[in-house]
């Protein structure tokens, strides 16, 4: 009697098990070929808009809708001052009186452009365009392994370290690359790119405030503060500049709200 023959008859225990391991391995090779493509497709419809419009190439003409749109935004705005302010020659002195306390009102949300003396802070990633030491690409597979990629680029934490240092030391106004800060603003990072109330920026970042030039320098050069850290990495990555007059442009946001009002009864 043929021992083999015996084997290979009776002892099929293994057919089961690698069954069912060789099923879940090809629905496992099925969901990683599928990629972020299958992702993007099972998302809503407005989560899909939204993230065609992050998609590489559309950079240059979504910043241009936008520049167009602040424009238009700021020039509406402006025609309404100047409504406000001929309503209010015309009435009594009350009128000018509440006139005049609405455009204070403006000037301290940021709906209004303003000048005067102040410093100009410039943050740029630690690196030139034709540096060999510029980290990969973010979809590189070194990308993690390099230090460069959280070191020598400026990131949101950086912007808003910035920002905090100049309004404690009492900035009046701030502008992040054109971009007037108000109340609302947000500033955070997505992927490898800075995004300012929704509207992407790039490096070199420009900081613009207004108040006492002297007084502000001296808080940003606080030893141990940002300014000794990001140039513990790279010199180049910060400068800092007295400006004797700029201006400001006004906030051309959105200033309508959905759920917060002004409440009617006493604190």
């Amino acid at each position: 009697m043929n021992p083999f023959v015996s084997r290979i008859t009776h002892n099929q225990t293994w057919i089961l098990p690698v069954s069912a391991l060789s099923l879940v391995l090809g629905f496992m090779i099925v969901i990683v070929s599928r990629g972020t493509q299958s992702r993007f497709q099972m998302l809503d419809p407005e989560q899909q808009r939204r993230m065609a419009v992050l998609q590489p190439g559309s950079d240059a003409q979504q910043q241009q809708q936008i520049s167009q749109k602040a424009a238009e935004v700021n020039n509406l705005r402006g025609q309404v001052t100047k409504l406000q302010n001929a309503l209010a020659q015309e009435k009594s002195n009350a009128t000018k009186v509440l006139n005049d306390s609405l455009q204070d009102v403006k000037f301290f949300a940021g709906l209004t452009a303003v000048e005067g003396p102040g410093v100009l802070v410039t943050l740029s990633d630690g690196y030139s365009a034709d540096d060999t030491n510029k980290p990969p690409a973010a979809n590189s597979g070194d990308a993690g392994n390099n230090p460069l990629t959280t070191e020598d680029i400026i990131h949101d934490q950086d912007i808003l370290r910035v920002v905090n240092e100049l309004y404690a030391a009492g900035a009046e106004a701030v502008s992040i690359n054109n971009l007037r800060m108000v109340s609302t603003s947000s500033v955070r990072c997505v992927g490898n790119t800075v995004l300012i109330d929704g509207t992407r920026i790039a490096s070199p970042i420009k900081i613009r405030a207004l108040g006492d030039s002297d007084t502000l320098l001296g808080a940003l050069r606080m030893p141990g503060g940002i300014v000794d850290e990001l140039r513990s990495v790279n010199p180049k990555m910060i400068t800092l500049e007295p400006v004797k007059n700029m201006t400001l442009p006004a906030y051309s946001g959105s200033t309508s709200r959905r759920y917060a009002k002004v409440t009617t009864s006493a604190p």
